[in-house]
């Protein structure tokens, strides 16, 4: 097998074992007024302010998306699958929407300020990495910790 072959059969095992999630095509694509979101989204600007499409999700829909991005209340009324912010995970922020897909903004007690960190599935068991663990916040959400 070629060099360049064998670089592709790894990084997809590594996808593959990372659980990568699918995502809509339409996410990220602009929007507005006149060029609308297919059924199911939300025309909403993203953290460079420039309005695009996410996933709409449920009240009842847990702290991620099918995609793992983080589920967020929106102004407009109901939610969607925020396609994240600038903010790496383990950097700080002062709200999820500045997270990176995926990220959650969390202050622990006794840390100066509020880090991103993987947003998680409170109970669910393959949301966090295997040396990692899924704690909830005080509104429900959660988040992985080492």
């Amino acid at each position: 097998m070629s060099k360049p072959l064998l670089a592709v059969a790894a990084l997809c095992a590594l996808v593959l074992t990372a659980g990568c999630r699918s995502r809509n095509p339409d996410v990220g694509r602009a929007c507005d007024a006149e060029t609308t979101c297919p059924t199911g989204m939300h025309c909403l600007p993203d953290a460079t302010g420039e309005t695009v499409c996410m996933d709409s999700c449920a009240e009842d829909d847990e702290t991620t998306c099918a995609d793992g991005s983080l589920c967020l209340d929106t102004d407009l009324g109901g939610r969607a699958c925020w396609i994240g912010g600038p903010v790496s995970i383990g950097d700080a922020c002062t709200s999820h929407t500045q997270c990176e897909n995926g990220g959650i903004c969390v202050q622990i007690e006794g840390m100066a300020e509020a880090t991103c960190w993987r947003a998680c599935n409170v109970g669910a068991s393959n949301d966090c990495f295997e040396d990692e663990r899924c704690v909830a916040t005080t509104t429900g959400s959660g988040f992985c910790v080492p």
